[in-house]
């Protein structure tokens, strides 16, 4: 990363947090960001912590939940009347995300989302880069899902475009084993406490 990069990266940061302190977010004993000698990023903890004290508060008007996505007065009425194509969470979610980041800083939840780290998913890698990880089952959990994806944006975007016409659509890491966060998310941990299981059926 440069240094022009890094400007960016720290003002983005600072925005960030002043939205959550202007929002009545509290975290008094903690720093984020900060950066370990070998490079990794996270937070620490600036004075000893109890038991059982909360360290971290985040108002729900800061959360982009479900409850946001279906209470939202534009969404919402889409969400109801198309109940069959938005059953699961992640649809729900990535519509209203897409629709937030297209309003660039316009969208109240901009200097959250221009802190987010570009995700490179293994389904978005070539067949070459995916053969390199000598793992079939991996590659074609990976191609399932690029077809799983594909055919559910098809649905949807089919029923918004006929529905809706002349108006714009817009296209936690959890406790997860590897398989999961490389399959989902382009990472693996080194010393995940989750292990992977696969099943033959």
């Amino acid at each position: 990363m440069n240094m022009a990069d890094m400007e960016d990266r720290d003002q983005r940061e600072t925005r960030f947090l002043q939205w959550l302190r202007d929002h009545g977010a509290a975290f008094p004993k903690i720093q984020w960001p900060v950066t370990t000698p070998n490079g990794l990023r996270g937070a620490t903890a600036l004075e000893p912590i109890a038991a059982n004290e909360i360290m971290l508060s985040i108002p729900r008007v800061l959360m982009i939940s479900e409850e946001t996505c279906w209470s939202d007065p534009e969404l919402g009425p889409i969400y109801e009347e198309n109940r069959d194509i938005f059953t699961r969470d992640d649809p729900v979610l990535a519509l209203f995300l897409t629709r937030e980041l297209s309003k660039g800083d316009a969208s109240f939840y901009a200097p959250y989302l221009s802190i987010l780290p570009e995700v490179i998913n293994v389904q978005d890698w070539t067949d070459k880069e995916r053969s390199e990880l000598r793992d079939r089952s991996l590659e074609d959990a990976a191609q399932r899902r690029v077809a799983e994806v594909n055919s559910f944006y098809e649905r949807v975007m089919h029923r918004l475009e006929s529905k809706y016409p002349g108006v714009e659509v817009f296209n936690s890491y959890g406790r997860r084993p590897n398989f999961q966060l490389l399959l989902d998310y382009g990472f693996a941990l080194v010393d995940n406490e989750m292990k992977d299981f696969s099943s033959i059926l």
